[in-house]
């Protein structure tokens, strides 16, 4: 999945403005994986312009979880 997304997002390129909504959304069934494929997509992805990875699973502080997002990450990681 890693691969394939990081393809797709070289082929589209930086997005125009900052605050537009994540290209992809990865759905994972626990957080503890959530945020192992997090920490991998963003190992992978690191070298791509304008491909930042935030993970969002709740049952945490919902703060946090909201600045994350509010940074308009390209990739989002759930449960």
């Amino acid at each position: 999945v890693g691969i394939a997304l990081g393809r797709d997002l070289v082929e589209k390129g930086p997005r125009e403005k900052r605050g537009s909504p994540p290209t992809a959304l990865v759905l994972t069934p626990t957080r503890e994986l959530a945020m192992q494929v997090q920490r991998e997509l963003a190992w992978l992805l690191a070298k791509i312009p304008d491909a930042s990875v935030e993970v969002v699973t709740g049952g945490t502080a919902v703060f946090g979880e909201r600045k994350a997002l509010e940074r308009g990450p390209r990739v989002v990681v759930g449960t």
